[in-house]
């Protein structure tokens, strides 16, 4: 038979390891946080990689913009309803910052060929360094 003080010990371990789904969506959200502050890092080492060809910086730029529209954009397909507590529950708030460290940690892939660059040989590298 269990013992009383073993089922106890079992209880309060349990309620360690527990957690209320505020912890999970800060967790989550702080997750995309540290995901938004990469791609910010990698986005303006390419830019100072690039610095002398201003063609390229300026493309570069539009083109983050264009991304950060459409990540937005995109979300909002995603959740479109204006009450998203009510329309997609208590787990919205994680969903949403899943999803946004998601399409981040791709777009920082996307930029860091620009840093790492591409094979040589590559014959669609375009403006993008050959890898040293």
């Amino acid at each position: 038979m269990v013992s009383l003080l073993a089922l106890g010990l079992l209880a309060v371990g349990a309620q360690g390891w527990a957690q209320s789904q505020r912890d999970i969506g800060r967790r989550s959200c702080a997750e995309y946080q540290a995901a938004e502050k990469e791609l910010g890092e990698v986005y303006n080492a390419v830019l100072a990689r690039y610095a002398q060809d201003r063609a390229v910086v300026a493309k570069l730029k539009r083109a983050q913009q264009a991304w950060t529209a459409y990540r937005d954009a995109e979300l909002g397909a995603l959740y479109p309803a204006n009450d998203k507590r009510a329309a997609y529950g208590s787990m919205y708030e994680t969903c949403h910052c899943n999803e946004q460290k998601q399409m981040t940690a791709q777009r920082t892939e996307v930029l860091r060929q620009w840093l790492n660059g591409v094979e040589e040989g590559n014959v669609c590298a375009g403006s993008r360094q050959i890898a040293q």
